[in-house]
């Protein structure tokens, strides 16, 4: 049985963000073109820094690894709000669905990530020289 609910899509030549509402009860979805950008889902989570901080207008395959961990930090820190990870790529010619496996990796490269930054802020020792020098 349909559920219903909202999916954002990314074009990326010419660069555009559009957003489709599903209800199940209607049977016909409404597209809504963004043009600034939107937010939908848990307001309160600071995930989203990672796309407002390093986020470049860039290729869709640039922007794979900062969607998915961005999504995967939101999940982190609301587990009730977000669960698993799913990736489809709207490109002209098509879509894509990300693999399975592709989708692994990502996690596991945003798992890494998270452990490198809560070490980098929580290094008492601070910087160390180059011995090299």
């Amino acid at each position: 049985m349909l559920k219903g609910g909202s999916v954002l899509l990314v074009t990326s030549t010419p660069l555009r963000l559009w957003r489709v509402d599903i209800a199940p009860d209607r049977g016909i979805p409404c597209v809504l073109r963004i043009l600034d950008k939107c937010k939908i889902g848990d307001s309160t989570t600071p995930a989203c820094f990672f796309s407002e901080r390093y986020y470049r207008e860039r290729p869709i395959e640039d922007l794979i690894f900062l969607a998915a961990h961005t999504v995967l930090m939101a999940g982190a820190m609301n587990p009730a709000g977000v669960a698993g990870l799913g990736i489809v790529l709207c490109r002209p010619a098509g879509f894509t669905t990300v693999s399975d496996e592709e989708v692994s990796d990502l996690t596991a490269r945003s798992k890494r990530l998270d452990s490198e930054i809560a070490a980098a802020l929580f290094n008492r020792r601070g910087p160390q020289p180059d011995s090299n020098r």
